[in-house]
């Protein structure tokens, strides 16, 4: 019920106003929420991706928002156990936190520890301590 909800406001968002890209966006993040709760990892993904491609169109390539986008994409292939992909996008992700939030330490130790959590599921335990130290090296300084 909640996916139809949500396609139904995507497809009025697109037709009545196709230049509120933020709303389209919100409303692609909304259905591939309730899909990844569904389980449709690979539905999830592509909604997440339209959603990522409309940021990286219109925010600057270090926004924020643009790291949100990427670190969805790779929980989601974290649980399709899909580990070298979704390290990617955590790197990518962790990148644009590291550039675009210096004021806001606990994002960037969270996505040092989405790093570690996909590295110790890798088998590769030294660096995934190394990510965990870094992580609470910040959290301990703030």
């Amino acid at each position: 019920e909640a996916l139809d909800f949500h396609q139904r406001a995507l497809t009025m968002r697109k037709n009545c106003d196709a230049t509120n890209y933020a709303g389209i966006v919100d409303t692609l993040i909304n259905i591939a929420n309730v899909l990844r709760d569904q389980e449709k990892y690979n539905e999830a993904i592509e909604f997440q991706q339209q959603a990522l491609m409309m940021r990286e169109q219109h925010y600057p390539s270090d926004d924020v928002n643009i790291a949100c986008s990427l670190s969805s994409i790779a929980t989601i292939l974290n649980k399709q156990r899909q580990y070298d992909e979704a390290l990617e996008f955590y790197q990518r992700a962790l990148e644009i936190y590291e550039k675009s939030c210096p004021s806001n330490p606990d994002v960037i130790a969270n996505g040092l520890i989405d790093i570690a959590d996909i590295l110790n599921q890798q088998g590769k335990y030294e660096e995934a301590i190394e990510f965990q130290q870094r992580a609470l090296t910040i959290r301990e300084d703030n």
